[in-house]
């Protein structure tokens, strides 16, 4: 029938480190779903099996898998697809094997010390590894981003002005126009976010503080007008969020976020931008001036 309620108990992943028993070492909690991308399509889920956590809204979809590892996480290298790391907990080592560019002879030596509150991207072609602290791992298995990158640890307010008096910062943006990004939001005290959607999926996970998210319901279209309308439940739920919980907001959902008396930190990673560099608009092409008739290199 309809959209799985993905913001529940079930998927606050992190929730279960609480637990005795997912404290041991190697523990990987996972989620998977193929999500849609764009805004105009509103086709309804299929569940493929009892107890299948992968979602298929439709052909030519994104698909990510979520993982919530605690002390030790890793991901063997393949054709294409792009890794995003954040480290929530503790102190990790970050090893990485056969990333493209590098010398032979350092294809297999690189390492870095990941601290609480940095992140990483990692193209699919290499392998990679974690020991040690608690983070999470979206794997985005049908889209390059290319290039590693290594950043963080996140600052305590966000760059940007967001709705509300919430600041954002992107963390990692989409290396190229409509591909995927991470973000660091901001809520300072006492905030009462106005009940919003957005057209995708949104990961999230609490760094710091304790809110409540109000969440209401799902947008659908109408098929005899193709207008976007709301359901006609107006009932909204209200989950309380403690450091450490993951969560996902399927696409078109109503929530708000509220604050008490402390700030909040979310990180949100989006499937989707409609922001970045492409090769009709990046700094290189719009600051060569004077170049009348030069051939343009090959579509990439």
């Amino acid at each position: 029938g309809g959209v799985p309620d993905f913001l529940a108990a079930p998927v606050l992943l992190a929730r279960a480190r609480r637990v005795e028993a997912a404290a041991a070492t190697g523990t990987v909690l996972t989620e998977t779903r193929a999500t849609s991308v764009t805004a105009s399509d509103f086709a309804a889920p299929t569940i493929l099996g009892a107890g299948e956590t992968r979602i298929e809204y439709a052909p030519e979809k994104l698909t990510y898998t979520l993982h919530a590892y605690v002390a030790s996480f890793t991901r063997e290298a393949r054709s294409g697809g792009t890794s995003f790391v954040f480290i929530a907990d503790g102190v990790s080592q970050l090893r990485v094997r056969g990333l493209s560019g590098t010398p032979p002879s350092a294809r297999d030596a690189f390492t870095a010390t990941l601290l609480p509150g940095m992140y990483a991207r990692i193209p699919g072609s290499a392998s990679f590894s974690l020991s040690d602290g608690e983070g999470i791992v979206i794997d985005v298995h049908n889209q390059d981003h290319g290039v590693f990158m290594l950043g963080g640890p996140v600052s305590s307010l966000g760059d940007f002005r967001y709705i509300d008096g919430c600041t954002d910062s992107l963390l990692l943006a989409p290396s190229r126009k409509g591909l995927s990004c991470l973000n660091h939001l901001h809520f300072p005290p006492h905030t009462t976010q106005t009940l919003h959607w957005h057209p995708s999926d949104r990961i999230g996970m609490v760094t710091q503080g304790v809110c409540e998210c109000r969440k209401g319901p799902l947008l659908s279209r109408d098929p005899r007008t193709g207008l976007v309308v709301q359901c006609q439940e107006t009932d909204t739920t209200r989950i309380t969020l403690l450091p450490g919980d993951v969560f996902i907001l399927p696409a078109h959902t109503w929530h708000a976020f509220e604050t008490t008396t402390e700030s909040l930190d979310v990180i949100a990673w989006h499937p989707d931008s409609d922001f970045g560099p492409s090769d009709e608009d990046h700094p290189m092409i719009n600051r060569t001036l004077g170049a009348t008739g030069a051939k343009m290199a090959p579509q990439l």
